[in-house]
């Protein structure tokens, strides 16, 4: 896969440089570039390189690259719809809110559409949540998840998805690294907006690379993370205080990661490059997709607790973890017990390939650690 996978990067190199791209070398099979593009979810991407080839793709690759292209565009027309209400509703509901994420990187792109995103991400104060309940409501949105984890999820038919954030990171993603940016007093109101709030290019581009080392270490993160990265920073590397970045960066413990993420950039989408290079991290990102798999998952928690923690916490979760998995505790705490019952079946019954998955990397030899070290430790 090793040909395809810098194939696909040069094909994306080209498309967000605004560069015509050579054609396929023989030994590069369509349908695998085709099919790592969609795990990655740059297609759309790479179909605005392709259209450039003098020779292209078989028709069904051709049609399957412009179709995806075409949904992209729309989608991206009626995302950018969406968050111009959801921003008027909450400002007219004097509401704090603040969109985070993949909406703020489509700028970066050549054209908005070529970032594609499935989700709208804001951060609003955490004692909002039922007032913004109400709001989204009103926009004819359903509410799919409410109260748990850090953030509440919303969908409207056919193509949109919120999501809530009531904190940035996790109480242990800040704990650990003490970033800890939660409050709106930090954050200016954005143009003609009073409740609608915005980072400033420094504190957004140090936030963005801690949500990269967040998926990165977890589960992995693609090559769209990365190519994100490489425009951001080439966007305002000129226009941003790069001093107060590295600071923050090593204070946050995550400056060697950022470092290895730009020089992996740099090297994947600079137009001043001629070949592609994919080291053992470039690997790790390729083949984790988008958003990461369960084997890097797995794998970072039994890193970071040992087999046997990793083992008792699975088979025993606390009981502010079951209220998570089952809401009914909150307020018939008695049941936990059978709660712990239906949640083993449920793992045997529903979820039996990741528990085999995870059977097998508990069984791995144990002397070879390297294999289950992720690239950036």
């Amino acid at each position: 896969m090793n040909e395809n996978s810098k194939y696909l990067i040069y094909l994306l190199r080209c498309a967000v440089n605004d560069k015509k791209p050579s054609c396929k070398p023989d030994d590069v099979c369509w349908e695998d570039v085709l099919s790592l593009a969609h795990h990655n979810s740059v297609a759309c991407t790479v179909c605005c390189a392709v259209e450039k080839l003098d020779i292209k793709p078989p028709d069904d690759i051709m049609n399957q690259f412009l179709e995806i292209k075409h949904k992209a565009i729309v989608k991206d027309i009626i995302q950018r719809e969406e968050n111009t209400k959801i921003m008027n509703a909450f400002e007219e509901n004097h509401i704090r809110i603040m969109p985070l994420k993949g909406f703020l990187i489509k700028k970066y792109y050549p054209k908005s559409y070529m970032r594609v995103m499935s989700d709208l991400d804001y951060l609003i104060d955490p004692e909002c949540g039922e007032k913004s309940l109400s709001v989204l409501k009103s926009l004819k949105y359903t509410c799919k998840n409410y109260g748990k984890g850090v953030h509440d999820v919303y969908q409207k038919p056919p193509v949109m998805n919120v999501e809530l954030h009531r904190s940035l990171f996790s109480q242990q993603m800040i704990a650990k690294h003490g970033y800890d940016t939660n409050t709106f007093e930090q954050f200016s109101t954005a143009d003609n907006y009073k409740y609608v709030h915005s980072m400033s290019n420094e504190d957004f581009f140090i936030y963005y690379v801690m949500h990269f080392y967040k998926h990165f270490n977890a589960c992995g993160s693609g090559i769209r993370s990365v190519m994100d990265l490489y425009l951001m920073f080439n966007s305002l590397c000129d226009h941003i205080n790069q001093e107060y970045i590295v600071n923050k960066l090593k204070q946050l413990g995550v400056f060697s990661f950022y470092l290895q993420m730009i020089s992996t950039a740099e090297t994947w989408f600079s137009d001043t490059e001629n070949s592609v290079e994919i080291n053992e991290a470039g690997e790790y990102i390729i083949y984790s997709g988008t958003y990461g798999n369960y084997t890097n998952y797995y794998e970072s928690q039994i890193r970071a607790m040992g087999k046997v923690k990793f083992i008792l916490k699975k088979l025993c979760p606390g009981m502010a973890e079951m209220r998570g998995y089952y809401p009914v505790l909150d307020k018939l705490p008695f049941l936990v017990g059978l709660c712990f019952i239906l949640r083993l079946v449920k793992m045997v019954i529903i979820y039996h390939r990741n528990v085999s998955l995870v059977i097998k990397l508990l069984t791995k030899s144990s002397d070879s650690p390297e294999k289950t070290k992720t690239p950036a430790q």
